[in-house]
Formats: structure tokens, C-alpha cells, sequence
């Protein structure tokens, strides 16, 4: 993990953000474009913003553990999600780590994990007919996601609704 986007990219993010939410302002990089809000399609997700608070006051190292394992959870909720979407049984452990545990969804980078795992959320809420699910997952997947990501994925859901209503 430590050779991934999430040490080089993710890591001295949160730390930043931590120090800027600790002071009550919206967090500004005046390193990379000078504007993090703008740039950096994590920073209001509310879980980064608690992750961020405690990972400025940690350690590096248990900083960069905590983040790690933060991802690991997203990846473990991704399962469990991704087990009720498929169905239940021997049909839904294979959907599950089929869907979960292929390359793409694990690019060790938080805005990927997370981006699917709410993903996973969107769909299984439109399979379950729960457009509250639905929506409040999606909601939650714009602000963690990387952009261009979450256009594709909306074209996706929207082409799975309309599958959905059709058949």
C-alpha cells in the first residue's frame, strides 16, 4: 500500500484537510493548484473529513494505518453490498468477489474503493426498489468519487434503471 496512490496523493491530503477542518476553515493547497476544494473530489465527503481530524493529530505511521485500514472498510462494506446484490448463497459469494475484488475496484486510491463501493450501494437500492438507498448513495459517491468516474457510473446507473423498468 505504501507504493500506491494512497501514500503519495491520498495521505498528504488528509493530513492538510485535517489541519484546515481542525481550524474551522474550508481546506486550501497552496502547493499543487491552490485551491483543494476545486481539485480534489474527496475533500467533503463527511467520512474523510472525520478521518482527516483524527489522522492530523496521529502519528505518521498510525496516520498512514488508519488510512489504510479506512480503505479496507470501504472494500469489506463493498462485500457485503455487493453479496445482496447478486443474491444470496453461492450465486452472490461469487458476485461478491467477482465484483469486488477485481482489479479496477482495487486501485489502492480512496476515491475508487469508496466510489464503488457506493456504487454497489446505488444498485443494489434500485434492485431493491429503494430510491432513498438509491440516492442517498449516489449523493454520497459524487462527493468521494473522482469525477470523470462518477459521470460514467451515472450513465451506467441510468442505462440500469431503464433495464430495470423494461424487464
Amino acid at each position: 500500500m505504501a507504493a500506491s496512490e494512497l501514500l503519495e496523493y491520498d495521505f498528504p491530503i488528509f493530513i492538510l484537510m485535517g489541519e484546515y477542518w481542525r481550524k474551522g476553515k474550508l481546506p486550501y493547497d497552496p502547493y499543487y493548484y491552490g485551491d483543494i476544494v476545486g481539485v480534489r473530489p474527496f475533500v467533503l465527503y463527511p467520512f474523510n473529513i472525520l478521518l482527516s481530524l483524527f489522522m492530523e493529530r496521529g502519528k505518521i505511521d498510525f496516520s498512514f494505518r488508519l488510512l489504510v485500514y479506512y480503505v479496507f472498510a470501504h472494500i469489506l462494506i463493498m462485500s457485503f453490498l455487493a453479496y445482496n446484490l447478486f443474491g444470496k448463497g453461492l450465486i452472490g459469494i461469487f458476485g461478491a468477489l467477482a465484483w469486488t475484488y477485481m482489479g479496477y475496484h482495487q486501485q489502492q486510491s480512496i476515491t475508487r474503493t469508496a466510489g464503488f463501493m457506493w456504487l454497489t450501494a446505488v444498485l443494489l437500492g434500485l434492485k431493491l426498489h429503494q430510491p432513498i438507498l438509491a440516492g442517498i448513495s449516489l449523493g454520497m459517491m459524487i462527493l468521494i468519487a473522482n469525477p470523470p468516474y462518477t459521470l460514467y457510473l451515472i450513465y451506467f446507473m441510468g442505462l440500469f434503471w431503464i433495464y430495470r423498468l423494461l424487464f
